[in-house]
């Protein structure tokens, strides 16, 4: 984790914070298999401010304000595949460059993918840590719809 400088004034200082990104492929591979052959690989990285400030004695109380984020280019590398076990025992391979004809005829389309979470907060406590359990995930999913606002800006590119 990457911490800048602290700013502040006296008794409340904050100082960014950043994981630098890591690509999610093996993660997304021992995951659902939905999900693996939707997207493949992702990049991901956590930023955050860590501010710290006085209780009521006096003492310092610090907090964690953070976000999640994910992105890649969806995009076929001739280079690349997957293979595909079958539920009767054999495997199908399908390799990129048969996904990245169907982009080139005009069939498919390579899009950007892009994602973050809700800002979430964290308290780490003060003199004694805190030992409450960390923030959970936001739920995932659309409302129950397929409509997607950002849709407009893509087909713009």
């Amino acid at each position: 984790m990457v911490l800048a400088p602290a700013v502040g004034s006296g008794t409340h200082q904050s100082c960014p914070c950043d994981e630098p990104s890591h690509s999610l492929s093996q993660a997304a591979s021992s995951g659902p298999d939905n999900w693996f052959y939707a997207v493949g690989s992702t990049r991901s990285n956590v930023t955050g401010v860590v501010t710290v400030v006085p209780d009521e004695n006096g003492q310092p109380k610090v907090g964690l304000d953070y976000q999640a984020n994910a992105w890649d280019r969806y995009s076929w590398d001739e280079s690349k595949g997957v293979t595909i076990d079958l539920p009767w025992g054999s495997n199908m391979s399908i390799p990129d460059g048969q996904m990245a004809r169907l982009h080139t005829t005009g069939i498919a389309q390579e899009f950007d993918m892009v994602g973050s979470s809700s800002v979430k907060h964290c308290d780490l406590g003060g003199p004694a840590p805190n030992q409450n359990p960390l923030p959970q995930p936001d739920q995932p999913g659309r409302e129950g719809d397929r409509t997607d606002p950002g849709r407009e800006q893509q087909e713009a590119r």
